[in-house]
Protein backbone atom coordinates (compact mmCIF):
# COMPACT_ATOMS: atom_id res chain seq x y z
CA UNK A 1 0.00 0.00 0.00
CA UNK A 2 3.13 2.01 0.65
CA UNK A 3 4.03 1.68 -2.59
CA UNK A 4 0.68 2.43 -4.44
CA UNK A 5 0.66 6.09 -2.30
CA UNK A 6 4.19 6.96 -3.92
CA UNK A 7 3.17 5.76 -7.02
CA UNK A 8 -0.52 7.94 -6.87
CA UNK A 9 2.22 10.64 -5.66
CA UNK A 10 4.20 10.74 -8.10
CA UNK A 11 1.76 10.19 -11.03
CA UNK A 12 -0.38 13.20 -10.01
CA UNK A 13 2.08 15.65 -9.54
CA UNK A 14 3.70 14.81 -12.89
CA UNK A 15 0.39 15.07 -14.81
CA UNK A 16 -0.06 18.79 -12.53
CA UNK A 17 3.23 19.83 -13.92
CA UNK A 18 3.29 18.91 -17.52
CA UNK A 19 -0.05 20.68 -17.64
CA UNK A 20 1.81 23.92 -16.92
CA UNK A 21 4.94 23.32 -18.19
CA UNK A 22 7.29 22.38 -14.83
CA UNK A 23 10.70 21.06 -15.60
CA UNK A 24 11.29 17.46 -14.12
CA UNK A 25 12.87 18.48 -10.97
CA UNK A 26 10.05 20.45 -10.07
CA UNK A 27 7.97 17.59 -10.68
CA UNK A 28 10.04 15.27 -8.71
CA UNK A 29 10.01 18.09 -6.00
CA UNK A 30 6.31 18.35 -6.05
CA UNK A 31 5.86 14.26 -5.79
CA UNK A 32 8.27 14.31 -2.90
CA UNK A 33 5.61 16.65 -1.16
CA UNK A 34 2.81 14.94 -2.12
CA UNK A 35 4.38 11.68 -0.31
CA UNK A 36 5.13 13.96 2.80
CA UNK A 37 1.64 14.51 3.07
CA UNK A 38 0.38 10.97 2.10
CA UNK A 39 2.65 9.52 4.90
CA UNK A 40 1.52 12.75 7.76
CA UNK A 41 -2.28 11.52 6.67
CA UNK A 42 -0.90 7.99 7.70
CA UNK A 43 0.07 9.08 11.03
CA UNK A 44 -3.11 10.62 12.54
CA UNK A 45 -4.97 7.49 10.67
CA UNK A 46 -2.62 5.10 12.63
CA UNK A 47 -2.13 7.59 15.73
CA UNK A 48 -6.22 7.51 16.17
CA UNK A 49 -7.04 4.00 15.27
CA UNK A 50 -9.46 4.83 12.47
CA UNK A 51 -9.96 6.11 9.04
CA UNK A 52 -8.71 6.45 5.40
CA UNK A 53 -6.32 8.55 3.55
CA UNK A 54 -7.27 10.44 0.41
CA UNK A 55 -5.31 11.92 -2.40
CA UNK A 56 -6.53 13.87 -5.41
CA UNK A 57 -5.87 17.15 -7.66
CA UNK A 58 -8.23 20.24 -7.44
CA UNK A 59 -8.27 22.30 -10.30
CA UNK A 60 -10.36 26.03 -10.38
CA UNK A 61 -10.52 28.14 -13.34
CA UNK A 62 -7.97 29.66 -15.61
CA UNK A 63 -5.69 32.44 -13.32
CA UNK A 64 -7.20 31.16 -10.05
CA UNK A 65 -5.07 29.25 -7.57
CA UNK A 66 -6.24 25.73 -5.86
CA UNK A 67 -3.82 26.89 -3.28
CA UNK A 68 -6.83 29.32 -2.25
CA UNK A 69 -9.43 26.85 -1.81
CA UNK A 70 -10.22 26.21 1.89
CA UNK A 71 -10.67 22.62 2.54
CA UNK A 72 -9.92 20.08 5.96
CA UNK A 73 -6.19 19.10 4.16
CA UNK A 74 -3.53 21.42 2.90
CA UNK A 75 -3.45 21.80 -0.84
CA UNK A 76 -0.51 22.21 -2.72
CA UNK A 77 0.50 24.67 -5.13
CA UNK A 78 0.14 22.25 -8.27
CA UNK A 79 -3.49 21.48 -6.36
CA UNK A 80 -2.62 18.16 -4.95
CA UNK A 81 -3.77 16.96 -1.75
CA UNK A 82 -3.03 14.08 0.42
CA UNK A 83 -4.95 14.25 3.66
CA UNK A 84 -6.66 11.50 6.76
CA UNK A 85 -10.67 11.21 6.38
CA UNK A 86 -12.41 9.34 9.30
CA UNK A 87 -15.57 7.72 7.83
CA UNK A 88 -16.62 7.13 4.47
CA UNK A 89 -19.79 7.84 4.93
CA UNK A 90 -19.25 11.69 5.43
CA UNK A 91 -18.63 14.30 2.78
CA UNK A 92 -14.73 16.46 2.22
CA UNK A 93 -15.75 19.84 1.54
CA UNK A 94 -13.57 22.00 -0.64
CA UNK A 95 -14.88 25.49 -0.61
CA UNK A 96 -13.33 29.08 -2.44
CA UNK A 97 -15.15 32.70 -2.77
CA UNK A 98 -17.35 33.00 -6.04
CA UNK A 99 -17.11 29.34 -6.45
CA UNK A 100 -20.16 26.65 -6.44
CA UNK A 101 -19.48 24.88 -3.40
CA UNK A 102 -17.90 20.84 -3.75
CA UNK A 103 -18.91 18.20 -1.43
CA UNK A 104 -16.51 14.98 -2.43
CA UNK A 105 -18.24 12.19 -1.36
CA UNK A 106 -16.46 8.80 -0.67
CA UNK A 107 -19.01 5.85 -0.91
CA UNK A 108 -17.80 2.78 -2.59
CA UNK A 109 -14.65 2.18 -1.43
CA UNK A 110 -12.66 0.51 1.46
CA UNK A 111 -9.23 1.21 0.21
CA UNK A 112 -6.46 2.36 3.08
CA UNK A 113 -5.51 5.07 0.56
CA UNK A 114 -7.99 5.97 -1.88
CA UNK A 115 -7.03 8.34 -5.24
CA UNK A 116 -10.06 10.43 -5.57
CA UNK A 117 -9.13 11.74 -8.60
CA UNK A 118 -9.22 15.51 -10.15
CA UNK A 119 -11.67 17.96 -8.16
CA UNK A 120 -13.07 20.39 -10.71
CA UNK A 121 -14.11 24.10 -8.87
CA UNK A 122 -16.12 25.69 -10.88
CA UNK A 123 -16.61 29.75 -10.67
CA UNK A 124 -20.25 30.96 -10.54
CA UNK A 125 -21.54 32.93 -12.77
CA UNK A 126 -22.78 36.55 -11.78
CA UNK A 127 -26.20 35.86 -11.52
CA UNK A 128 -25.81 32.94 -8.94
CA UNK A 129 -24.08 35.41 -6.42
CA UNK A 130 -25.86 36.68 -3.97
CA UNK A 131 -25.57 39.99 -1.60
CA UNK A 132 -24.91 40.72 2.16
CA UNK A 133 -26.45 43.89 4.35
CA UNK A 134 -26.31 44.89 7.84
CA UNK A 135 -25.93 47.58 10.22
CA UNK A 136 -22.94 48.44 12.39
CA UNK A 137 -23.44 50.53 15.62
CA UNK A 138 -20.43 52.18 17.66
CA UNK A 139 -20.73 52.29 21.19
CA UNK A 140 -20.64 56.26 22.08
CA UNK A 141 -20.86 57.66 18.37
CA UNK A 142 -23.35 58.07 15.85
CA UNK A 143 -20.60 57.81 13.63
CA UNK A 144 -19.91 54.03 12.48
CA UNK A 145 -17.62 54.93 9.66
CA UNK A 146 -14.41 53.48 11.11
CA UNK A 147 -15.63 50.25 11.59
CA UNK A 148 -15.05 47.63 8.93
CA UNK A 149 -16.16 43.90 7.92
CA UNK A 150 -14.01 41.58 6.73
CA UNK A 151 -15.41 38.42 5.36
CA UNK A 152 -13.78 34.84 4.27
CA UNK A 153 -15.13 31.45 2.77
CA UNK A 154 -15.64 29.20 5.31
CA UNK A 155 -14.45 25.47 5.57
CA UNK A 156 -17.49 22.87 4.03
CA UNK A 157 -17.82 19.64 5.68
CA UNK A 158 -15.13 18.71 8.04
CA UNK A 159 -14.19 14.43 7.96
CA UNK A 160 -11.20 13.99 10.11
CA UNK A 161 -10.00 11.52 12.84
CA UNK A 162 -9.62 14.33 14.79
CA UNK A 163 -12.69 16.65 13.58
CA UNK A 164 -9.60 18.91 13.32
CA UNK A 165 -7.85 20.91 10.24
CA UNK A 166 -4.46 20.92 8.83
CA UNK A 167 -2.69 24.13 8.92
CA UNK A 168 -2.00 26.46 6.24
CA UNK A 169 0.98 28.77 5.18
CA UNK A 170 -1.19 30.58 2.87
CA UNK A 171 -4.61 32.37 3.10
CA UNK A 172 -6.80 34.10 0.62
CA UNK A 173 -7.01 38.35 1.44
CA UNK A 174 -10.63 38.98 3.15
CA UNK A 175 -13.46 40.67 1.39
CA UNK A 176 -13.15 44.22 2.73
CA UNK A 177 -16.59 46.04 3.03
CA UNK A 178 -16.69 49.52 4.28
CA UNK A 179 -19.23 50.95 6.87
CA UNK A 180 -21.45 54.26 5.97
CA UNK A 181 -21.91 56.64 8.48
CA UNK A 182 -25.01 55.39 9.57
CA UNK A 183 -23.28 52.34 9.85
CA UNK A 184 -25.09 50.51 7.03
CA UNK A 185 -23.48 47.64 5.24
CA UNK A 186 -23.99 46.38 2.00
CA UNK A 187 -21.88 44.17 -0.28
CA UNK A 188 -22.52 41.70 -3.36
CA UNK A 189 -20.77 39.03 -5.23
CA UNK A 190 -20.82 36.42 -2.60
CA UNK A 191 -21.08 32.53 -3.03
CA UNK A 192 -24.11 30.94 -1.35
CA UNK A 193 -21.88 29.26 1.36
CA UNK A 194 -21.27 30.08 5.20
CA UNK A 195 -18.47 32.71 5.42
CA UNK A 196 -16.52 34.10 8.76
CA UNK A 197 -17.41 37.32 9.48
CA UNK A 198 -15.21 40.17 11.49
CA UNK A 199 -16.46 43.76 12.83
CA UNK A 200 -13.71 45.97 13.93
CA UNK A 201 -12.78 49.56 14.57
CA UNK A 202 -10.06 51.22 16.36
CA UNK A 203 -10.50 51.13 20.17
CA UNK A 204 -13.49 48.43 20.06
CA UNK A 205 -13.73 44.70 20.94
CA UNK A 206 -14.34 43.02 17.89
CA UNK A 207 -17.00 41.07 17.12
CA UNK A 208 -16.61 37.07 15.07
CA UNK A 209 -19.35 35.05 13.14
CA UNK A 210 -20.08 32.61 11.44
CA UNK A 211 -22.69 34.12 8.18
CA UNK A 212 -24.76 31.68 6.13
CA UNK A 213 -25.06 33.24 2.74
CA UNK A 214 -28.44 31.44 0.71
CA UNK A 215 -29.27 31.37 -2.82
CA UNK A 216 -31.06 33.92 -4.07
CA UNK A 217 -31.30 36.21 -0.74
CA UNK A 218 -27.55 36.14 0.32
CA UNK A 219 -27.38 37.24 4.18
CA UNK A 220 -28.14 39.53 6.70
CA UNK A 221 -25.93 40.30 9.61
CA UNK A 222 -28.69 42.48 11.33
CA UNK A 223 -27.70 45.08 13.84
CA UNK A 224 -23.89 44.52 15.63
CA UNK A 225 -22.92 47.05 18.31
CA UNK A 226 -19.24 46.78 19.02
CA UNK A 227 -18.87 48.05 22.55
CA UNK A 228 -15.58 50.29 24.13
CA UNK A 229 -13.53 47.63 25.67
CA UNK A 230 -14.04 47.31 29.71
CA UNK A 231 -10.92 46.65 32.28
CA UNK A 232 -10.83 44.15 34.84
CA UNK A 233 -8.09 43.98 37.36
CA UNK A 234 -7.44 40.69 39.04
CA UNK A 235 -5.31 39.42 41.87
CA UNK A 236 -4.04 35.48 41.09
CA UNK A 237 -2.20 32.75 42.31
CA UNK A 238 -0.38 29.90 40.09
CA UNK A 239 -0.15 26.67 41.99
CA UNK A 240 3.41 25.20 42.59
CA UNK A 241 3.05 21.35 43.23
CA UNK A 242 -0.45 21.84 43.51
CA UNK A 243 -0.57 24.17 46.63
CA UNK A 244 -1.11 27.59 46.50
CA UNK A 245 1.47 30.14 48.38
CA UNK A 246 -0.25 33.75 49.25
CA UNK A 247 3.43 34.94 49.06
CA UNK A 248 3.27 34.34 45.56
CA UNK A 249 0.82 36.79 44.12
CA UNK A 250 0.66 38.26 41.21
CA UNK A 251 -2.03 41.41 39.96
CA UNK A 252 -2.78 41.96 35.62
CA UNK A 253 -5.01 44.11 34.38
CA UNK A 254 -6.95 42.44 31.10
CA UNK A 255 -9.55 44.18 28.83
CA UNK A 256 -12.29 42.94 26.92
CA UNK A 257 -11.35 41.15 23.54
CA UNK A 258 -8.24 39.82 24.95
CA UNK A 259 -5.99 36.63 26.17
CA UNK A 260 -4.56 35.78 29.21
CA UNK A 261 -1.61 33.88 29.47
CA UNK A 262 -0.49 32.71 33.15
CA UNK A 263 3.14 32.09 31.78
CA UNK A 264 3.70 35.45 29.48
CA UNK A 265 6.45 33.73 27.99
CA UNK A 266 4.58 30.92 26.53
CA UNK A 267 3.11 31.36 23.41
CA UNK A 268 -0.55 29.49 24.52
CA UNK A 269 -3.00 31.26 26.72
CA UNK A 270 -5.14 30.32 29.11
CA UNK A 271 -8.52 31.90 28.97
CA UNK A 272 -9.70 34.48 25.93
CA UNK A 273 -12.14 37.78 27.80
CA UNK A 274 -14.61 38.03 25.33
CA UNK A 275 -17.40 40.78 25.95
CA UNK A 276 -21.35 41.35 25.38
CA UNK A 277 -23.59 43.88 26.46
CA UNK A 278 -20.80 45.55 28.86
CA UNK A 279 -20.54 41.61 30.41
CA UNK A 280 -16.81 40.22 30.80
CA UNK A 281 -17.30 36.83 29.46
CA UNK A 282 -14.41 33.54 29.55
CA UNK A 283 -13.98 31.93 27.05
CA UNK A 284 -10.92 29.36 25.84
CA UNK A 285 -9.07 27.78 23.14
CA UNK A 286 -7.32 24.79 24.77
CA UNK A 287 -10.15 22.19 26.46
CA UNK A 288 -10.19 20.64 28.89
CA UNK A 289 -10.51 23.97 30.98
CA UNK A 290 -12.72 24.06 34.22
CA UNK A 291 -13.82 26.60 36.33
CA UNK A 292 -15.81 27.00 39.50
CA UNK A 293 -17.17 30.47 40.94
CA UNK A 294 -16.53 30.54 44.61
CA UNK A 295 -18.60 33.99 45.26
CA UNK A 296 -17.35 37.19 47.14
CA UNK A 297 -14.98 35.61 49.06
CA UNK A 298 -10.98 36.01 49.87
CA UNK A 299 -8.31 34.54 48.53
CA UNK A 300 -6.97 33.53 51.67
CA UNK A 301 -10.36 32.17 52.53
CA UNK A 302 -10.03 30.53 49.22
CA UNK A 303 -6.62 28.48 49.41
CA UNK A 304 -7.81 25.18 50.78
CA UNK A 305 -10.38 24.76 47.97
CA UNK A 306 -10.30 21.28 46.97
CA UNK A 307 -9.16 21.46 42.95
CA UNK A 308 -12.50 18.90 41.98
CA UNK A 309 -14.60 21.71 43.03
CA UNK A 310 -13.76 23.53 39.24
CA UNK A 311 -15.58 21.28 37.66
CA UNK A 312 -17.62 23.26 35.02
CA UNK A 313 -16.64 24.55 31.85
CA UNK A 314 -15.27 27.95 31.36
CA UNK A 315 -16.98 28.93 28.35
CA UNK A 316 -19.56 31.21 29.02
CA UNK A 317 -18.83 32.11 32.97
CA UNK A 318 -19.20 35.81 33.66
CA UNK A 319 -17.31 37.66 35.83
CA UNK A 320 -18.08 39.30 38.46
CA UNK A 321 -17.03 41.80 40.66
CA UNK A 322 -15.31 40.86 44.27
CA UNK A 323 -15.59 37.49 43.35
CA UNK A 324 -12.99 34.79 43.54
CA UNK A 325 -12.46 31.73 41.28
CA UNK A 326 -10.83 28.50 40.71
CA UNK A 327 -9.13 27.26 37.26
CA UNK A 328 -8.08 24.45 36.11
CA UNK A 329 -6.70 24.88 32.97
CA UNK A 330 -5.76 20.82 32.28
CA UNK A 331 -4.64 21.32 29.03
CA UNK A 332 -1.76 23.89 29.94
CA UNK A 333 -1.51 22.18 33.64
CA UNK A 334 -2.41 25.00 35.06
CA UNK A 335 -4.00 25.78 38.23
CA UNK A 336 -5.13 29.53 38.88
CA UNK A 337 -6.96 30.92 42.11
CA UNK A 338 -7.75 34.53 41.13
CA UNK A 339 -10.20 37.31 42.31
CA UNK A 340 -11.79 40.40 40.20
CA UNK A 341 -10.83 43.20 42.09
CA UNK A 342 -12.44 45.53 39.76
CA UNK A 343 -14.49 45.73 36.45
CA UNK A 344 -14.16 49.26 34.74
Amino acid sequence: MRVLAVAAALFLSLLACRSQGADRDDALQRAIELHHRIAYARDSVERYGRGHVIVGRVVVEEGDDPEMVNAQMLILPDGTFAGPVSDLDRPVGFRMHQYAPFDLKLEGSTDEVINVGVIRMRRLPKQKLVPIKGRVILEGTDDASRASVSLSAAKGPVNTPSNGTNPRPRWPAPIELSVERSGDVNGSGFSPIPYFCTITAPGYVSDQMEVDFHPKVGADIGTVTLEKPRRVDIRYLVAENDTFDLQSVKNTTLTGGTRWKVDPESSRWDLELTQQNGELILDHFYSPCYITDLGATSLRRSLKTEHSAANQTARGTVLTEGHVYLLNQQHLKHLVLFKVLRIR
